[in-house]
C-alpha cells in the first residue's frame, strides 16, 4: 500500500467527515494525532460553516478594548508635533495634566512609530546628508534638519579603534 500525501486541508476535511460517522471519537482523534478538543473544533466548524471554512481562522483579536480613540490619537500626535524633542514619558505627563488619564509610555512609543514620528534620525556620514551630488538627497536632509528632529551621525567610514 502506498502512503497518501494529503495536505492539511484535505486531512481536516477527511477527519471531519469521518467524525460525523464514527462511534469512537477519541480513537479517531488519536488516529489523526490530534487532541479531542481540536477534533471537536473541526467537527463543529464543518457543521456550522460548511466544508469551505475548514481552513485556519485568524487568531487576531477582533477588538481591542483599551485602544486609543481617534480623538486621543489626534491630541497625542499634535502634542508630539508641537514638542518634537520631548520623549514619550514627558508627553505622557503633559497629556495627563491636560486631559486626565493618559495612555502608557509604551503605547505612546508605538503610536509614534506607527505614525512615523521618530525621536531621532540616525544617519551615517554619507548620502543624503553630506552628498553634494544628489539634489533630492540634499533636499531630504534639509527637510529633516529644518524640522528640528535630532540627528545622530555615525562615522561608518572610520572603523572604531580601541
Amino acid at each position: 500500500m502506498q502512503w497518501q500525501h494529503l495536505d492539511l486541508m484535505s486531512q481536516r476535511r477527511e477527519f471531519a467527515l469521518r467524525a460525523l460517522q464514527t462511534d469512537n471519537f477519541r480513537a479517531l482523534c488519536k488516529e489523526y494525532g490530534i487532541s479531542p478538543r481540536v477534533g471537536y473544533k473541526w467537527k463543529s466548524r464543518l457543521l456550522e460553516e460548511g466544508m469551505r471554512r475548514m481552513e485556519e481562522h485568524s487568531r487576531r483579536r477582533k477588538s481591542t478594548p483599551n485602544a486609543l480613540s481617534e480623538e486621543e490619537v489626534c491630541r497625542i500626535v499634535l502634542l508630539r508635533v508641537r514638542h518634537k524633542r520631548w520623549g514619550a514619558r514627558k508627553l505622557q505627563e503633559i497629556y495627563q495634566r491636560k486631559h486626565g488619564e493618559a495612555p502608557s509610555e509604551s503605547s505612546l512609543k508605538r503610536l509614534f512609530e506607527h505614525y512615523g514620528l521618530p525621536q531621532a534620525i540616525r544617519s551615517d556620514n554619507g548620502a543624503p546628508f553630506s552628498s553634494s551630488r544628489s539634489i533630492n538627497g540634499t533636499l531630504q536632509a534639509l527637510c529633516l534638519v529644518g524640522s528640528s528632529w535630532d540627528r545622530f551621525t555615525t562615522w561608518s567610514s572610520r572603523p572604531p579603534t580601541g
